[in-house]
C-alpha cells in the first residue's frame, strides 16, 4: 500500500497523467480560438497523445508546440478545406429538411436528403482520420486524404467507435450542463489520448508491413535477383511511409548512412521527418 503513493507510484503516475491531459486539453481549445489554426492545434494533440500512448515522457507544451509549427502549413490547408466542405455539407442537410424544393412537381428533397446524409457519412469518417495520419506520416496533401478514405472503410468498426464516441460526449455535454466545465478542462484531451491508443494500433499494422517491404527489397538487391522496386508510395493503403521511414529514406538519398537526422528537421521538399 505504501508503494502506491510513492512519487514513482500508480497515484503520482495517475495524477500526472490526469494534469497532462489538462494542459493538452486548454493548449488545444487555445489554439483552436483563431478557428483557421484548429487544425493545426487537433494535429498537435493526437501527435502528443501518440506520444504518450508510446510512453514518450516530457513537456506536453514542448510536444504540442513542436508539431503545430511542423504541421502548420498542411494542418491548415486540410482545415479549411474540410471547413469548407462541411459547411457545404450542413447547407444541404438544412435544406433538405427544412426547405422544400419541388421541380416539375417532383419533391427533391425526397432525392437530396439521402445524399445529403450519405455526405455527411463520408465527411465524418474522413474527418476521424485525416488530422491524426498528419501527426503521424509525412504525405501529400492528396494522399492524405485518400488514406483517410480508405482507413476510414478498412478499419470500419474503429470508425463508427471514433464517431460515436464523440457523438455521445457531445450528448452528454448539451444534456448535462454541469459536465460542460470538465469538457473545456480536460475532456477533448482525454478524449483524444483514449483515442491514441486505437490510432497507434492501426497504424502500425501499415509502419511494420512498410518496414517488411524494405526489408525484401534490400535482400532482393543483396542477392541481385531481379524485383520490381516497392517504393513508400506504393504501400496501400498508405502511399507514402511513416515519419521513420521517410527520414530513412532521405538520409539514404543524401548518401549520410549511419548518420541520424535531427528530429523535427525539415528534409528539403519541405516535408517534416519527426518520428511521431
Amino acid at each position: 500500500m505504501n508503494n502506491f503513493f510513492n512519487f514513482d507510484g500508480p497515484f503520482f503516475r495517475i495524477l500526472n497523467r490526469i494534469s497532462d491531459l489538462i494542459v493538452l486539453n486548454v493548449l488545444w481549445l487555445i489554439c483552436c480560438i483563431p478557428i483557421v489554426t484548429a487544425g493545426a492545434s487537433t494535429t498537435a494533440m493526437f501527435y502528443v497523445g501518440m506520444k504518450m500512448v508510446k510512453g514518450d515522457e516530457g513537456y506536453v507544451s514542448k510536444y504540442f508546440f513542436k508539431s503545430f509549427r511542423e504541421n502548420f502549413r498542411q494542418s491548415t490547408i486540410i482545415w479549411l478545406i474540410m471547413l469548407v466542405i462541411g459547411a457545404l455539407v450542413a447547407f444541404d442537410l438544412y435544406v433538405s429538411f427544412f426547405v422544400e424544393i419541388r421541380l416539375g412537381g417532383i419533391l427533391m428533397n425526397d432525392i437530396l436528403l439521402p445524399v445529403s446524409c450519405l455526405a455527411a457519412v463520408v465527411y465524418l469518417m474522413i474527418l476521424m482520420y485525416v488530422f491524426p495520419l498528419q501527426s503521424k506520416f509525412v504525405n501529400k496533401i492528396k494522399y492524405t486524404f485518400k488514406n483517410a478514405a480508405l482507413l476510414s472503410i478498412r478499419h470500419l468498426p474503429y470508425t463508427i467507435l471514433f464517431i460515436a464516441g464523440i457523438a455521445f460526449c457531445l450528448f452528454l455535454f448539451i444534456r448535462i450542463f454541469a459536465l460542460i466545465p470538465v469538457g473545456l478542462l480536460v475532456g477533448w484531451g482525454a478524449l483524444a489520448y483514449a483515442y491514441s491508443f486505437l490510432y497507434t494500433k492501426i497504424f502500425s499494422l501499415y509502419i511494420k508491413e512498410e518496414k517488411e517491404n524494405e526489408d525484401e527489397d534490400e535482400q532482393a538487391a543483396l542477392s541481385e535477383t531481379p524485383q520490381a522496386s516497392v517504393e513508400a508510395q506504393q504501400i496501400w493503403p498508405l502511399p507514402e511511409g511513416s515519419r521513420n521511414a521517410a527520414r530513412q529514406h532521405e538520409n539514404d538519398a543524401n548518401g549520410e548512412d549511419g548518420q541520424n537526422t535531427e528530429d523535427g528537421q525539415n528534409t528539403d521538399d519541405g516535408q517534416n521527418t519527426d518520428d511521431g
